[in-house]
């Protein structure tokens, strides 16, 4: 079952942005979900095409003791190569905003929420070969997969669609597409109500 699904009124989808690629990472700012690789392929990526933006949205975790310090966040946005723009409520204008979704996590994921979203919203992503973030895309369809903490992989890869805007165009609508299919709240809720009667006809 994919996750607990995604409404699909709420997260519509938009034509992404070809013109102006900017890559958005969506994500709670720990190092095991992918920032330092992030930013890291961002500045290589960056060397070679400067019109190229990265956007980091999410929430600064003080609790957390894989938390990102804020002292490293904010000097991101000194440098100018990436830009975080901490928690942001209005995630639907985020992605709409946003070209590619970008999740190299090494967290130990379900499926995260922000892949089945961004599907949605028609955006390509490039994630982790891992267990959940392998499982909401489809390789060369909706997105791509890298290895897990590989930075030259990430970088490849998202040099890769920046060569081919017409695969991101392409991945667009077959995301949507696999989003409907799969991901709609309606059906992944009903898919929960099959799996506990199957239970319990056997208890």
């Amino acid at each position: 079952i994919p996750g607990s699904g995604v409404d699909l009124l709420k997260f519509y989808y938009s034509k992404p942005n070809i013109e102006e690629i900017i890559f958005l990472m969506p994500c709670r700012m720990l190092w095991d979900k992918g920032v330092k690789e992030f930013v890291e392929a961002a500045e290589k990526i960056k060397e070679k095409y400067p019109e190229v933006k990265f956007v980091l949205s999410g929430p600064y975790e003080d609790r957390n003791p894989r938390k990102v310090p804020l002292a490293y966040l904010k000097e991101l946005n000194k440098d100018g190569v990436v830009n975080w723009i901490g928690e942001i409520d209005d995630m639907v204008n985020i992605y709409k905003a946003s070209t590619v979704v970008v999740v190299p996590s090494y967290y130990n994921e379900g499926m995260p929420k922000v892949l089945l979203e961004a599907a949605a919203c028609g955006r390509a992503s490039i994630t982790t070969n891992m267990p959940g973030c392998r499982d909401a895309i489809e390789e060369n369809l909706t997105g791509l997969l890298v290895p897990q903490q590989d930075v030259t992989a990430l970088t490849e890869a998202m040099e890769k669609l920046i060569l081919d805007s017409s695969s991101i165009e392409r991945m667009s609508y077959l995301a949507r597409a696999k989003a409907e299919r799969e991901f709609s709240i309606d059906k992944v809720v009903a898919k929960h109500i099959d799996l506990y009667r199957e239970l319990e006809k056997k208890n």
